[in-house]
């Protein structure tokens, strides 16, 4: 089944990913007409499926093509037409939006063990569109000062983003496969508009102010919106506050999922959703239970085109083993490789927050975690069949920093 928190899921907003011995039998219903929802019962508990249009349509209109895991493959982002090359180090990734290219890091380094940091050089191009099939660090460019926050690859931390403020929910950001990044503000969901791309060391007060507040239904009882999900062709579902993230709707207030004892996951393509136990069809609440995915905590997940889900999975707790699989839309499991362990001298942050860690497209795992130097923050990059190394790191001064930071990646 799949968890989300350190035990159980949506705990603290983190996710932990183990499978139900139990298993679950296929369930289906009837979808409802005018606006209501219907619920689907499997593996103790209901799925509610909104209909009337109010289901999420997760199709693949506009959204990145993504390649296998390992090695040299390439993904092409939307809204942007940036490609990001093959997996090895070496890569080259493009800004979408922004007509820049910057090099991997990683470039030339050899296998697991190799450290590299990241950092040095002026400015480049950035702008508010970014490359879904890539992973950016939302850090900031003033530690320990509130509303400095900045969106910047992993690759090039000295070439920033910059317009939020304080009081928005860091972890709620989630790029579309158009590139723009969402977010949760004052209970509201809002859509990243650049004040400053590249950033030059003025941030404007109010920088949120020119940000796109996104219609949606009030939720009731109360009116503020907790979190979002962010799907493949432009799809999202929002929570309301006070409900554990347990009932999922559409922009109309409709509900698209809602279950007490199997919590949603991932949205995917082909109206796909991935919750605790199943892989669930919310065009009409079917759903089959997952099936021969080990019983390990989730570290990251994304949708894959046409009907499946990755996940990357902390096999060994204690050894840092870590291994991605892949669910299709039977609800069948696949290993598709194990990653090489993390450089000596460096560790990386445990499963629990799930922001800690990100999938590219590409199938390579990047992760937040620190250095042998005292408060030294990296991040490192692990590749099926390729490299791990340290891609960024803060001892070589970036201008982008981590602090209650996360990684931001597309559905």
């Amino acid at each position: 089944m799949l968890i989300l928190g350190t035990f159980t899921l949506g705990a603290c907003g983190s996710e932990v990913l183990v499978l139900d011995p139990g298993g679950g039998s296929t369930s289906s219903a009837q979808a409802g007409s005018g606006g209501g929802s219907t619920s689907a019962g499997a593996g103790g508990g209901s799925t509610s499926a909104g209909a009337g249009g109010g289901s999420t349509s997760a199709g693949s209109g506009g959204g990145s093509t993504s390649a296998g895991a390992g090695g040299g493959s390439t993904s092409a982002g939307a809204g942007g037409g940036s490609t990001s090359a093959g997996s090895g180090g070496g890569s080259t990734s493009a800004g979408a939006g922004g007509g820049s290219t910057s090099t991997n890091a990683s470039s030339g380094s050899g296998g697991a063990g190799g450290a590299v940091s990241a950092g040095g050089g002026g400015p480049g191009n950035i702008s508010d569109v970014f490359d879904p099939a890539e992973v950016y660090l939302l850090g900031t460019v003033q530690p320990g000062s509130s509303g400095r926050d900045a969106m910047a690859h992993w690759s090039d931390p000295n070439t920033a983003a910059v317009g939020f403020i304080g009081a928005y929910d860091e972890f709620s950001a989630r790029l579309q496969d158009s590139g723009k990044l969402l977010y949760v503000l004052a209970g509201s969901v809002r859509e990243f508009v650049c004040d400053a791309c590249p950033y030059v060391g003025t941030y404007l007060n109010g920088s949120d102010a020119n940000d796109l507040v996104l219609p949606t239904a009030p939720c009731v009882p109360n009116d503020w919106i907790e979190d979002i999900k962010v799907g493949p062709g432009g799809s999202w579902v929002h929570s309301c506050s006070g409900d554990g993230n347990r009932h999922w709707y559409d922009s109309n207030g409709v509900m698209v999922y809602g279950d007490e004892e199997d919590m949603l996951v991932h949205l995917g393509y082909s109206n796909l959703a991935l919750t605790q136990h199943r892989v669930v069809d919310l065009a009409n609440a079917s759903s089959v239970p997952i099936v021969g995915l080990p019983n390990a905590p989730l570290l990251a997940v994304r949708a894959l085109a046409p009907d499946s889900f990755r996940v990357a999975l902390a096999t060994g707790q204690e050894s840092g083993a870590v291994e991605l699989w892949q669910i299709d839309a039977t609800g069948t499991a696949t290993l598709i490789g194990s990653y090489p362990p993390v450089p000596a001298g460096y560790t990386v942050q445990p499963f629990s927050p799930h922001r800690h860690h990100a999938l590219e497209a590409t199938g390579a795992l990047l992760q937040l975690g620190e250095g042998p130097m005292v408060f030294q923050d990296v991040i490192v990059r692990r590749e099926i069949g390729g490299s791990s190394v340290v891609v960024y790191d803060e001892a070589s001064g970036p201008l982008v920093q981590i602090h209650i930071s996360g990684l931001v990646t597309g559905p």
